[in-house]
């Protein structure tokens, strides 16, 4: 596949965050759909992805000039996310998976998805909101690493406003009911033949794809 085809259901792909041309961050994925209108990739519990560590081994959050990453598994829920293409946020769905309970949503503010031959780069933008799973309510979450980033230099102030304009135009589509709210994705399941995805090789090739091929992880 090359760098900039479309992929299909059931593709294993990775989402991966580039901070500082380094890679941050790898979640291995399944492709649920890859539209001119929607980007949607499902997240399953069990799925070993990489994080970023300090030297000392503690997760971090705020970018920093250097880091390692660490394998550890994705605990805790399934996610569906949601992503408009050239959008700068993406909305996710949680479910306790034993049950499929639907548990609520959770907006993450992130530069867009750029398509890569192994799947998307981007990289969060830590601010992000929490909505309950009816959308009654909803909070800013990380509004303090959020400051903080600013006071380090990560984002001028004119990408902070940027930033969280892109959040209010998430919660006037909140409060509107407009999509993905009103799609009904919370009915949404897995193909249960679907196996949990591993990070490929190449997952580190950051720069200079282009022109090239590489068979995509299945």
């Amino acid at each position: 596949m090359s760098d900039r085809a479309q992929w299909s259901a059931g593709d294993r792909i990775i989402l991966r965050e580039v901070n500082q041309g380094r890679v941050w961050a790898i979640r291995p994925v399944t492709v649920v759909e890859d539209s001119a209108d929607r980007i949607a990739t499902y997240v399953a519990p069990g799925t070993m992805w990489k994080r970023p560590v300090s030297a000392s081994g503690e997760p971090l959050r705020l970018q920093s000039p250097e880091w390692g990453l660490a394998d550890v598994p994705w605990t805790g829920n399934a996610a569906l996310l949601l992503t408009t293409p050239i959008a700068a946020h993406s909305v996710m769905l949680w479910w306790e998976p034993a049950s499929w309970r639907f548990e609520g949503w959770y907006v993450n503010l992130e530069q867009p998805f750029r398509r890569t031959i192994l799947g998307f780069d981007y990289l969060d933008q830590i601010l992000d909101i929490v909505v309950a799973a009816d959308r009654s309510s909803w909070y800013w979450k990380d509004e303090d690493e959020f400051a903080a980033a600013q006071e380090l230099g990560t984002f001028s102030k004119a990408e902070a406003t940027a930033i969280r304009a892109e959040g209010e135009r998430v919660i006037a589509a909140i409060e509107a009911n407009a999509p993905p709210f009103c799609d009904g994705w919370e009915s949404w399941r897995p193909d249960p033949a679907w196996r949990i995805p591993t990070i490929p090789e190449g997952w580190d090739d950051v720069p200079g794809t282009a022109g090239r091929e590489r068979t995509a992880p299945r």
